[in-house]
């Protein structure tokens, strides 16, 4: 009988296979292979570069030129030349905050959207794995590749700050738990002066946020795009552990997203038909078909230039991408 590890391998070689196909987005996406045979850009992906081109926005907040000077693939062909553009909204990252504003504003059909992200499209079969995200934590895949400063508590040591530079930032890279956090903190913010970060004020979000596996409650959501479930992994340590936690007086909570948060339980991840469910995949890619939305990967803003208060000019150097994803030099104002 083949091993986990095999099992693994053999899904890692369909996913790399010739036609790439999209396999973690089977559900309610309008999903479809983003490269063609020939490894060019195909269905959404064409789409988002695309999108926006060509529209006169004289109204709009951001003008934005581009410079194209890199060629495509070996024809040397000019993919582009010099265009202005404008845009009512520029979203710099597509981390998981940045993907849900990129759904949340375009969808708006009355107002345009560009996000730029420093790192790539999310293709790497290892993100969807969710056993992947171990090699891509020891690899370094991905990442901004930050250290925390050297410190005598850890022998001197540097310890990596994996933060993710890729379509869905982190939600791409990181283990996949699902903590909203204690109430606790949520309510001292309010204390603190921020009367609509309470705990009460925000969980209508949580709960509009995710898709429960056991349904919607008056803490959890059933229908949002978010996928969230129990960890299945199965071991006797695990039962072993509620058992010495109870022996040594300690709570155990069968939700912590829920009612209680303090006390032992057992994971919650977010993770969709044996996939990982990131930002990208619950909140940007099912957006890309809208012709008002478009992204730009490989593209790093440098700095944001202030007219008074208000950011005026974001500043994206021209630089040299692969030949799907050519680089540019952008300038929002």
């Amino acid at each position: 009988m083949p091993g986990y590890a095999d099992k693994q391998d053999v899904l890692l070689k369909q996913l790399q296979g010739r036609h790439k196909l999209d396999l973690h987005q089977r559900r309610d996406q309008g999903a479809r292979p983003r490269l063609d045979v020939a490894g060019d850009l195909a269905g959404n992906d064409r789409r988002a570069e695309e999108a926006g081109r060509g529209h006169d926005r004289s109204g709009g907040r951001f003008a934005v030129h581009r410079q194209v000077s890199c060629n495509r693939r070996s024809k040397q062909r000019p993919i582009g030349l010099a265009e202005t553009e404008e845009f009512d909204y520029v979203v710099v990252g597509a981390g998981s905050a940045g993907c849900v504003l990129a759904n949340r504003l375009s969808g708006d059909p009355g107002v345009s959207v560009l996000v730029v992200e420093a790192g790539g499209w999310d293709r790497d079969p290892w993100i969807h794995i969710p056993v992947g995200w171990v090699r891509i934590l020891m690899q370094r895949r991905h990442d901004w590749m930050y250290f925390c400063e050297p410190s005598p508590g850890v022998a001197g040591r540097r310890i990596e700050c994996a933060r993710g530079k890729v379509i869905g930032g982190s939600s791409s890279t990181n283990a996949m738990a699902y903590v909203r956090g204690h109430r606790a903190d949520y309510d001292r913010w309010a204390e603190s002066g921020l009367p609509e970060w309470s705990f009460a004020h925000v969980l209508p979000y949580f709960r509009r946020q995710e898709s429960w596996e056991d349904g919607a409650s008056l803490y959890r959501g059933g229908d949002g795009p978010l996928t969230t479930r129990f960890a299945r992994y199965e071991d006797p340590l695990v039962e072993a552990y509620f058992d010495a936690a109870r022996a040594a007086g300690h709570t155990v909570t069968e939700d912590y997203n829920g009612a209680e948060q303090e006390g032992f339980a057992r994971l919650q991840y977010t993770i969709r038909d044996g996939r990982r469910c990131s930002g990208a995949v619950a909140y940007l890619r099912p957006a890309l078909g809208r012709a008002n939305l478009t992204v730009r990967v490989r593209a790093q803003a440098t700095r944001i230039l202030l007219d008074g208060t208000r950011g005026a000019r974001h500043r994206v150097p021209r630089r040299r991408a692969d030949t799907r994803r050519p680089g540019r030099a952008a300038r929002c104002c």
